[in-house]
């Protein structure tokens, strides 16, 4: 495994250790909620999957093309 991908790998690894500690993010979420916030949270979310698919489709197409190196 490349450096690379190693490191998408312990990336992805970490995701639901740091969903496991969201429960301070919804109460200060909560607490300051605003329109503004609402937005910039809905872009978040948008930007970190977007990510996450394109993360995937690297990790797809690495594999496909490993795949069809070794018949």
């Amino acid at each position: 495994m490349s450096d690379v991908q190693k490191s998408i790998s312990e990336t992805l690894a970490s995701i639901p250790e740091i969903l496991a500690h969201g429960s301070a993010y919804v109460d200060i979420y909560k607490a300051h909620s605003s329109e503004a916030l609402v937005q910039k949270t809905a872009a978040l979310y948008k930007s970190v999957l977007v990510s996450l698919q394109l993360i995937i489709k690297f990790f797809l197409k690495s594999s496909f093309s490993k795949s069809r190196k070794f018949p």
